[in-house]
């Protein structure tokens, strides 16, 4: 029976009621999934495939039955979470690689010289890394390309058995600027490494991250895979009733007909809807029974709450897009540690959310965190909001800050951490976290004063054609100095980041001629 910390899947229970959940009508992509483990541990040749579907149809579950297999055969499993587009940067490999390595320097040294001693020279960057990202990174010199690769050969020779990585990377559709780039650089190496990286990703979600869309179009064609899960029919409806009724009860046909109706087949909301039937003795899956609608099933679960876990509920679902610590949740719903344990505890009991193993705390499933969310009136969710940032700024969490004052409609809060934040990014290399950062300040600061910052990071990643059409708005001084500073950074950049016809073409009507700094051939 799974335990209070069981973070296997969209479907897995979380507090130990009912049965352990079937996987149903799942063979033909198991098996899928199954070859491909078999073709980088027989090949050493690494790819990516991408597991996509709407939520709650059951793409975690899957991958952690993919996890399971690659570890039977002698792979390291490396699980990453993506937790939102506004968390820190690259957040999501410093908790994954925390888990794997500890967090101390000599934890850090205990691991790698047990596992990759070649690599304790990393020992520096690696404790940067694991502390607060940005601050510590920042108190050096980092560029793009140097924190990518050095985070890429870490994971790679740490976590990489004699049969090779498997990394899981749950909701990439929530993952930070950063971390998305740092895996768009990290799948172009799979060929190169025993590597399968295996990424979840909610189809609803590409609407808005038109980033990752145009990402997986490349991904695909250098020949990475994309495996769709679809949600259960009605014959496999019928299966996973009977397996999940209570006592074996075997439903009859028009049940099982009005929950397929209900759910479409989407498996997460099947549990739901099963369990608010069968969570009574005398409840039966007969024809007199009037099941929910699907927008019901959650609040029907979340009712089972007393007010002080709905309170905690709350501040979880506003926090959590940036964190999954308890602290900005105590903090967030105005309470004490004591407090908001308790009500973590009843919150786990009913289903509703899980605790990790290190601590670390999420809900059941995304759709349950949504509901919650939406259930808040907005003066609600911009006050906590507002909270939020408080506590994030006070940490040091700037870019975090920034997402919740801007939520908050806290604009001058938001353009002030927004700026520290965007700052600290750049000097620690993560160009990406600062571009957002500068685009999300744009509508609220003149360009005079954004606009060479903002079109520096451009330069450096490479956009040309929005780089050169922002130079166009700015001060005839303000464009001089863009060009001129920003040409050694083109051209110590541009040979990695883009193909070489188009980078010389588009650097050269940027910035004009450029020289190569000291020691620096650039091929014309």
């Amino acid at each position: 029976m799974p335990s209070r910390n069981d973070r296997s899947g969209e479907g897995s229970e979380a507090g130990g009621e009912g049965p352990q959940e079937p996987l149903v009508d799942r063979q033909l992509e198991l098996d899928l999934l199954r070859q491909h483990i078999v073709r980088v541990t027989e090949t050493g040749k690494g790819h990516a495939v991408l597991i996509l579907g709407e939520s709650g149809v059951g793409k975690s579950r899957l991958a952690a039955e993919a996890a399971a297999e690659a570890r039977q055969r002698g792979m390291t499993v490396t699980s990453v979470r993506c937790l939102g587009r506004g968390a820190e940067p690259l957040l999501p490999l410093k908790e994954a690689l925390a888990a794997y390595l500890g967090r101390t320097p000599d934890q850090i040294r205990r691991t790698l010289a047990r596992a990759a001693p070649h690599l304790l020279d990393a020992v520096p960057f690696i404790g940067a890394f694991l502390a607060n990202i940005g601050e510590k990174l920042a108190e050096g010199s980092f560029s793009l390309r140097g924190v990518y690769e050095e985070l890429s050969r870490i994971l790679i020779r740490t976590t990489s058995g004699n049969a090779g990585l498997f990394l899981l990377v749950d909701d990439l559709h929530a993952a930070d600027p950063d971390t998305l780039y740092f895996l768009n650089y990290f799948f172009r190496k799979l060929q190169q490494v025993p590597v399968l990286a295996v990424a979840t990703i909610q189809e609803e979600q590409l609407n808005d991250y038109p980033e990752l869309a145009d990402l997986m179009a490349e991904w695909a064609a250098i020949g990475h895979a994309t495996l769709t899960v679809v949600p259960l029919e009605r014959a496999h409806v019928g299966e996973y009733v009977r397996t999940m009724s209570a006592m074996g009860e075997q439903a009859d046909e028009s049940t099982v007909d009005r929950l397929f109706r209900l759910t479409g087949g989407n498996p997460f909301f099947l549990r739901e809807a099963l369990s608010l039937v069968t969570q009574s003795p005398e409840s039966h899956l007969a024809d007199d029974v009037a099941l929910p609608r699907a927008d019901a099933i959650l609040r029907r679960r979340l009712s089972r709450a007393d007010e002080v876990t709905r309170h905690f509920l709350r501040a979880a679902a506003v926090v959590l897009d940036t964190s999954e610590e308890l602290a900005p949740i105590t903090y967030v719903m105005e309470g004490d540690t004591k407090d908001a344990i308790d009500a973590l505890n009843k919150a786990c009991e009913i289903r509703l959310m899980r605790e990790g193993p290190g601590g670390e705390v999420s809900f059941v499933h995304a759709l349950m965190q949504r509901e919650v969310y939406a259930d808040m009136g907005a003066n609600q969710r911009r006050y906590l909001h507002a909270r939020a940032g408080e506590w994030f700024e006070r940490n040091g969490a700037l870019a975090s800050a920034a997402f919740h004052f801007e939520q908050a409609g806290r604009f001058d809060q938001m353009v002030k951490t927004g700026y520290q934040a965007a700052s600290q990014a750049e000097r620690a290399g993560m160009y990406h976290t600062a571009l957002m950062l500068y685009q999300k300040l744009r509508p609220h600061v003149s360009i005079e004063d954004l606009g060479p910052r903002l079109a520096a990071a451009l330069i450096v990643l490479g956009d040309w054609d929005e780089a050169n059409q922002l130079i166009g708005l700015l001060p005839v001084e303000d464009s001089s100095s863009i060009r001129a500073a920003s040409a050694p950074i083109c051209a110590f950049d541009r040979a990695w980041h883009h193909g070489p016809d188009r980078r010389r073409g588009a650097c050269g009507a940027v910035l004009g001629p450029i020289a190569a700094p000291p020691g620096m051939r650039v091929s014309r």
